[in-house]
């Protein structure tokens, strides 16, 4: 990630950034004068660059890659110097490219931030009269803060597919990001479409204890915890509100997030989810959501089933509908193949047909076996009693089959 600021008054700026950022990550660096990489407690989370003589060596330039390709945190000064008096105020002066060359390498997101704080009076007059003179106030000017305040405003996450559209000159993109920086000190929209920050996790022992009042429906071999979840009144629930954050947190990983804190929507008020709970980790590993949608085209109509937003069925659809099940919202929240087989395990015996699931880091597609008729109530069966008729080949297996022949089952991101 590749963070943009204004640089209004010299070294404080980044040392500012830098003891903001470095609370929430750690492995965080800033492009900064050599001057600072003196500092030698803090000598590590530079990347000092000549900023009077505008070099920067191959070594750096690397060292500032490696940083990304590594996904660390970059913090860079554009300008490349301070800010000097204009006619519009205290501004920047132009903005170098070489930012966005760096996060093109590794299509990483930019976060812009607007940093809010002036030199005094006679730094800018020394400026207009003789510009090296201003250079080596810097040193007083820093000093001169002490007791002062520097105010950030952080924007939103600018996802590359967002600033990124392969025709748009460097410069010119430079020069936009420059202005978004400086609207987003006015408090004004940006310039390019942004992300909303993630929303933090739920507490864990309330996830836990609202979890623990649905239904169990089994458990794994590997001991995580199978449940079964169905909003039943407008309360606020911790568990679609974690289900949400992790679902926007997996499909933004491969490109596709909603840009918002949670990703739900009203489709997840109706429809049961289908919980894989790591009791040891307190964490929920692994989801989807499902709904009999011949239930929902009895109480809602096409407009309560998801898919039909998505591929607008006529009313051919409607016979199959009616004895199938909608299945979507797959997610894995760890990176290894695991959970990808924990979900392929709570989904034994019960559907056949197959459906995409995006985990954080991979897109495994989960094969779901068929549900062959386990007689209710058999011990090994996680089919609630809603859908377990102990028929040979169920009917909503069946129903299913033809559901995943005719299409529906390939539900977009879904």
């Amino acid at each position: 990630m590749v963070l943009v600021a204004n640089h209004p008054i010299g070294s404080l700026d980044g040392l500012a950034l830098l003891r903001a950022v470095a609370a929430v990550r750690q492995d965080v660096k800033v492009v900064a004068s050599q001057v600072l990489s003196y500092i030698e407690p803090l000598s590590s989370l530079f990347v000092p660059v000549d900023n009077v003589a505008y070099k920067t060596s191959r070594q750096q330039i690397q060292a500032m890659q490696q940083q990304l390709e590594r996904q660390g945190v970059l913090i860079m000064f554009p300008a490349g110097e301070v800010s000097r008096i204009s006619p519009q105020g205290i501004r920047d002066g132009h903005w170098h490219t070489g930012f966005l060359r760096l996060a093109a390498k590794v299509r990483a997101p930019i976060v812009p931030i607007h940093i809010s704080a002036r030199n005094s009076t006679l730094f800018y007059l020394a400026s207009l009269a003789y510009r090296p003179l201003s250079t080596l106030l810097l040193v007083r000017e820093m000093f001169q803060q002490r007791g002062g305040r520097i105010k950030l405003r952080i924007g939103g996450r600018i996802p590359f597919n967002n600033w990124h559209d392969g025709h748009t000159s460097a410069r010119e993109l430079a020069g936009r990001f420059r202005r978004h920086v400086y609207r987003l000190g006015q408090g004004k929209s940006g310039l390019f479409a942004s992300e909303s920050p993630i929303a933090l996790p739920e507490e864990r022992q309330e996830l836990k204890k609202a979890l623990k009042a649905c239904e169990l429906l089994g458990n794994t071999p590997d001991g995580k915890a199978i449940f079964l979840y169905r909003r039943q009144d407008d309360a606020r629930s911790p568990i679609l509100r974690e289900l949400g954050r992790l679902r926007e947190i997996a499909f933004r990983a491969v490109g596709e997030g909603s840009g918002r804190r949670r990703d739900l929507d009203s489709y997840d008020d109706d429809y049961y989810h289908l919980v894989l709970w790591d009791e040891d980790a307190l964490d929920i590993v692994g989801a989807y959501r499902f709904i009999p949608t011949g239930e929902q085209l009895e109480r809602k109509g096409l407009a309560g089933i998801y898919s039909n937003s998505l591929f607008d069925y006529d009313r051919d659809m409607m016979p199959i509908l009616a004895q199938g099940i909608e299945l979507g919202a797959a997610l894995s929240s760890r990176p290894t193949g695991e959970n990808a087989a924990g979900l392929s395990v709570a989904g034994h015996r019960r559907l056949s047909g197959q459906v995409s699931a995006i985990p954080l880091s991979v897109r495994p597609g989960v094969n779901l076996r068929r549900h062959a008729g386990c007689g209710a109530g058999s011990a090994d069966c996680l089919l609630p009693a809603l859908f377990c008729r102990g028929q040979s080949a169920g009917p909503v297996a069946s129903a299913l089959s033809c559901f995943a022949a005719a299409g529906a089952g390939a539900v977009r991101r879904r």
